[in-house]
């Protein structure tokens, strides 16, 4: 049987590596992008998946992967770079034990260039923690306007769109005076109490 099978093995590399069959494969793979780059990998689609991993990724705290959706040169509205920013979300979900982020429907608003685009979505948060989570999702709740997420692809490969700034009119320029780390930093050096009450 093993002896069969070294006589077929080579009967059907041979066959394969035909000229026919190898353009044959050849058009099926190039087929099979076409139609992923001209009707899937389309901004709008691409955006509204990414959007949602990284809600995701928001929910289940693995800041290591939102950050795969920051742009290397984000800058907010708050003054956050990238790092602000994750550290930022790091800082804000360290004081949940569950967390839920969620958004309203999608809406796509193509860029004034074909590699940019805006996403705007309300943004809910849901989850048990702390005080602080309390006054977190109390906070972030009451914001009616959307938050419009500025999207940028960043090379020739149709995945590669990434968050370069994000906005929400509803939230004070200012941010509270916050910065990032300012909770854990607060809650290292004193009560919940007393910054709850300096939140408030």
């Amino acid at each position: 049987m093993l002896s069969q099978l070294k006589n077929t093995v080579p009967g059907i590399l041979k066959t394969l590596l035909r000229p026919r069959v190898l353009a044959t494969a050849a058009l099926v793979v190039l087929l099979w992008f076409g139609w992923h780059f001209l009707f899937v990998w389309t901004p709008e689609n691409v955006v509204a998946a990414r959007q949602e991993k990284f809600f995701k990724s928001l929910s289940s705290k693995k800041w290591d992967r939102c950050g795969r959706y920051l742009s290397e040169d984000y800058r907010d509205r708050w003054n956050f770079n990238r790092d602000d920013a994750l550290l930022a979300l790091r800082d804000v979900g360290s004081q949940f034990f569950f967390l839920q982020v969620q958004g309203s429907e999608f809406e796509f608003h193509p860029g004034i260039s074909a590699r940019e685009a805006r996403a705007h979505r309300r943004v809910k948060i849901e989850g048990t923690g702390g005080p602080l989570a309390q006054v977190i999702m109390s906070h972030a709740n009451r914001v009616q306007e959307p938050f419009v997420f500025h999207w940028r692809k960043e090379s020739w490969w149709p995945t590669t769109w990434r968050i370069t700034r994000i906005e929400n009119a509803g939230i004070p320029e200012a941010l509270y005076d916050y910065r990032p780390g300012d909770l854990q930093r607060a809650m290292s050096n004193q009560s919940s109490r007393s910054l709850l009450e300096d939140i408030r």
